[in-house]
């Protein structure tokens, strides 16, 4: 399952957030699964870079337990390019070009967006769905939420995707 926020915060910021739903910064690890998190991160909002849970950790890019990156990349033309030790996915608007979507690194006091990757137990049952479709739902403050869902494939049989389409500042 996604959860995620255009609120901004550093790579630090991002990594307890996620902690505390029981998952990590979200890495996508193939193809299908890159696309299914730039439709969530554009969905949420496209002229925002969103962190990527890896981070070159003694001159190798790995997730946040010290993993190795996989075979599966999308870094954008000239990325990564420098000695900057946190990635995220570049923004989705036209303005950016071909390396719209794709990683890039960046210095990890930037303050992006995020989504959150948590694994979903596999008895955990899933209402069908075709594409993506949108529901409201009512947050604890009483202000009313937008959720987008889309299925996926890269966690386990079964990932949902939840994306909270909320206004600004709402999640403080």
């Amino acid at each position: 399952m996604y959860s995620a926020t255009e609120d901004l915060t550093l790579y630090s910021g991002a990594y307890e957030q996620c902690r505390r739903q029981g998952g990590m910064v979200a890495i996508p690890r193939d193809e299908e699964e890159q696309r299914n998190l730039v439709f969530l991160k554009n969905c949420v909002n496209n002229g925002h870079p969103f962190w990527l849970g890896i981070k070159k950790i003694a001159g190798v890019w790995s997730d946040d337990s010290g993993t190795a990156l996989g075979n599966f990349t999308s870094w954008a033309p000239g990325e990564p390019d420098e000695d900057k030790p946190c990635s995220y996915i570049v923004k989705g608007d036209h303005e950016v070009g071909e390396r719209r979507d794709n990683w890039a690194d960046t210095y990890c006091h930037s303050g992006f967006s995020y989504i959150c990757e948590i694994e979903v137990q596999a008895d955990h049952t899933v209402p069908p769905c075709s594409a993506a479709a949108t529901a409201s739902q009512r947050a604890d403050d009483g202000s009313v939420v937008r959720v987008a869902t889309i299925a996926g494939s890269a966690l386990a049989s079964i990932v949902l995707a939840h994306v909270v389409l909320a206004y600004p500042n709402m999640f403080g």
